[in-house]
């Protein structure tokens, strides 16, 4: 089975104009980008909320003599298909 058949079965009911799952425009339009396999509109904070969620994340590994290094990172993830993108912010090491 294909990712995009996956998507439409999964999505089927949440199309853009049905009655069970009314949009705005914006959602709409991320909808039918997001459908298409374009998945550029998440950088734009205009769809955030609406489309997309933003989080934030730490891993962190054990390092010598007690050491850790922490890596942070921002996590977006799209309302329709679940496609989660993650963007390192920085990272430190604690001694």
């Amino acid at each position: 089975m294909s990712l995009e058949l996956t998507l439409r079965e999964r999505f089927l009911n949440n199309r853009p104009g049905t009655a069970q799952s009314p949009r705005s425009t914006l959602e709409n339009k991320a909808w039918a980008m997001c459908e298409s396999g374009d998945h550029f509109w998440m950088e734009e904070d205009l769809y955030k909320g609406h489309a997309y969620t933003e989080s934030e994340s730490t891993d962190e590994l054990d390092g010598l003599n007690g050491s850790s290094l922490k890596t942070f990172y921002t996590e977006k993830g799209c309302h329709f298909s679940g496609l989660v993108t993650r963007r390192r912010k920085g990272g430190l090491i604690v001694i």
